[in-house]
Parts: C-alpha cells; structure tokens; sequence
C-alpha cells in the first residue's frame, strides 16, 4: 500500500525468516517482480501470481481479506452462485512457498504462525526507497561465463534494490543473454544495458565488455587440427630460409595466448586479429630479417661507441614476434597515448636515434612488449580507417573491413593487400575458436 510516498510490507513466520508482499487496496503484490503482478487465489489450495495492466483489469480472485486476530491473517471467501460465503482459505507460508490451508490451527501452533501476518514498522521504511543517486558498475565477463551486476544503492540502505529487483534492456543483442538479474557471457563484444527499477521506474545505463578468454586445451587440439587442414604443416617457403612450420607457429602462439588475451582485452580488440598477422610473420619470418636485426645491432653499437663504422646504416628493422619497425611502434605508441589507451607523459620521437634503439630492443628482445606493440598497432590501423570501422564496432566487423585492418598492418600496397586476404584464412580459424 501506498500511503505519503512510503511502501507497506507484510512478513509471515518465525526469527525474520519471512515471505515478503506488497499490500494494495486489499489487493497483494509480489515486490520481488513487477508491480503488476497480483496475488491470485487459483484453486482451493494453491496460489499464483497473474499479470493485470490496471486496476478496471483486477479479477475478484485477486481480492483478499485482511483481517487481525492474534496478529494479521490474509483469508480469500470461497462464495456460491448466489454470492454467500460456503468456506474461507487462509494464506499459509512454509519457507518460500505460499498456500491455502482452511484452518489456522490452535493460538500458538505452527500452523498458526504459518498463517500469521505481520506489518513492518513504518520506521523501517523511511528514507530507504531507491532515489536518483543509484549507479549500476559497468562489467566485465569473459565469454562462457555469468555475473551479477554491482548495484550502487543511493541511499546506502535502500530497500528493494537487488539485481532482480530491476528490468534490463541491451543493446546489441546477441551478445548477453539475462535471467532474473543474472547475465550471461555469450558473445564477445560491448553491450549497452539500460536498468529500470520495477518499484519507481527509475534508469541507470551501464556497459558490460564480453572479454575475450584463454585458449582451452580442447580448443588448442582444434587450432592445429583446423591449421593442418588448411596449410598442411610445412614452412612458408621452404625449410632453411623460414624457421618455423605451421605446427611451431601454433606453438610460439599457444605459449603466449595468455599475454595475447590481456592485452586485446585491455584495449577491447578481437583477439583474432593480433593472432591472425602473428601467425602470417612467424610463419614466414626467415634468414633475411634475422640479417636485417644484425645490421640494426650492428649500427646502434658503433653509435654507443662500439665498434667500427657499419659498411651498411641499418636504422630500423621488422623484429620480434610480430616483425614490427620501431617507426611503426613509435607512430603506434603515440596515438594509443593520445587516445588514453596508455599512460604516456612524452611523445617519442622518429627523428632521436635513442628513441628508436629504445623501443627496437623492447621489440626484438620482449615477447611481451612486442605483443603489446602489435595489439597496438592493429588498433592503430583501426584509428587510420575509423570513418569504415568505428571503434565501436570492433568486435562487429564485416569482411571488408577486416581485410582492410589486416592488411593495414603490413602496409598500403597491392602486396598488402595479398597479405590481408591471407591472414583472413587465418583470422576466420581463430575466429570461430575464440567465440
């Protein structure tokens, strides 16, 4: 019942262990749904709740006495034809589970007290409804999995303010599925969940980012089986010019899956697309860049005061697991720091040599780094062509616009383009994988 802005609740049983209504105009609502929905006496034993839209809506069967004799008792009039009371049900509770008994039994009894209403104090109540102030904690779930949102009540102790106690709307579907508070994890991405509190109808929104997760064993078995199908398990050329066949790509990728998932998921990026262009370099990754490191080693020891003068000034070179230029780090480094992916004070600088050794030698000696580097630098493919492919809808993205990102990253030629349609043979395995 409604009265100054204050809500009446009933409770039934013993050491606070209680069954909650609402009270109405001596009709009762379940405060844990909707508030159209009504306590219904549906058979000579049994209770449901039905919806009503409105008040003109109510049938008779959802009208019960409320009544006091040694406590509060909530009775329903069984009445004939003719509209004369023939027998009277009494609500009964037995721990969550609300029924019809015909007697309240002796003062005192169990059944008795089972059948035994009480109204909290009005005190209980004041200043506790849920205002304006309440927040909803954005979330992170990783696929597969499930969560509960964080509910920031305002005020601290309000009442009927539980996950449950609120109706979700998401935008996009397909990603979240949702039951009674409780969201499940279904398909990578971010959704945009709009909370509406069933008691005052207030709404919050807040995001849930559906994370990538870690390769599981059964799904490992399954990338070398699908990578064996598809490219057999040779080198990219031929043995002595690449180092690694298909099977010690998969490899070097497994053993770094971890780092790999936590850096695609830091920048919210399909873990795909930085598996996809890591397989294509490992795989094809051969004497001629390993020369090329040497003669940027080379070049950076005579400048430190090292050596003789290098025949050959090799600057810059593709290194690392993903054989990334310190140019192309340093230009990707600059933007993530200007878009607030990562902390960074100052810009570095393609122009100071010390710049350029510094992040070479992270590059080529830090699996990590390099990792972090190349997560970077697709997202900064992604920035190059946000007009075809918003951040938004990186995890959303056609076929198009995922060749033109894979693609991106090696460079904007024709023979990128051959790259990028490669690395989507790719991109499509581990895509399926990761869910």
């Amino acid at each position: 019942m409604k009265r100054n802005g204050r809500s009446k609740c009933l409770n039934c049983g013993r050491n606070g262990k209680h069954e909650v209504l609402v009270m109405k105009d001596g009709f009762m609502r379940s405060k844990k749904t909707v508030l159209s929905l009504y306590l219904n006496h549906a058979s000579n034993n049994t209770v449901n709740l039905i919806n009503c839209s409105g008040n003109d809506n109510i049938p008779s069967s959802c009208l019960w006495k409320i009544k006091t004799n040694s406590g509060i008792y909530i009775a329903y009039d069984i009445k004939d034809n003719n509209g004369n009371v023939i027998s009277t049900r009494y609500l009964s509770n037995s721990g969550t589970t609300l029924s019809l008994v015909t007697s309240r039994g002796d003062f005192g009894s169990e059944s008795f007290d089972k059948t035994t209403w009480r109204v909290a104090n009005m005190d209980y109540f004041n200043g506790r409804e849920l205002n304006s102030g309440f927040t909803i904690s954005d979330m992170e779930i990783q696929i597969g999995n499930s969560n509960t949102p964080t509910i920031n009540q305002s005020p601290t102790n309000a009442l009927w303010a539980n996950p449950s106690d609120f109706t979700y709307s998401i935008i996009p579907n397909g990603k979240i599925t949702m039951f009674s508070g409780n969201f499940n994890a279904i398909r990578r991405g971010v959704v945009e969940v709009t909370a509406t509190h069933k008691v005052t109808n207030l709404m919050t929104t807040f995001e849930i980012f559906v994370t990538n997760a870690p390769l599981s064993n059964t799904e490992i078995t399954r990338l070398y089986n699908e990578f064996d199908a598809l490219l057999g398990d040779g080198y990219a050329t031929m043995g002595g010019i690449n180092f690694n066949t298909v099977s010690e790509v998969i490899d070097k990728i497994v053993e770094n899956d971890q780092t790999i998932t936590n850096y695609c998921n830091e920048y919210r990026i399909p873990k795909e697309f930085v598996q996809s262009v890591l397989f294509r370099e490992l795989w094809y990754v051969n004497v001629l860049d390993a020369a090329a490191d040497a003669l940027v080693q080379e070049y950076y020891a005579w400048m430190l005061g090292n050596g003789l003068h290098p025949l050959i000034e090799r600057t810059d070179s593709s290194t690392g697991l993903g054989q990334i230029f310190a140019s192309t780090a340093i230009k990707a480094l600059n933007n993530a720091g200007d878009r607030g992916f990562i902390p960074l004070t100052d810009h570095y600088n393609n122009s100071v040599w010390q710049d350029v050794w510094y992040i070479w030698q992270n590059l080529h000696d830090d699996n990590s780094y390099n990792i972090k580097c190349c997560s970077l630098v697709i997202l900064d493919c992604q920035y190059e062509y946000a007009s075809i492919l918003p951040y938004d809808e990186f995890f959303d993205c056609t076929e198009i616009q995922i060749k033109t990102v894979l693609s991106r990253y090696n460079g904007t030629n024709e023979q990128a383009v051959e790259y990028g349609n490669a690395c989507y043979d790719y991109f499509l395995i581990f895509e399926a994988i990761n869910g």
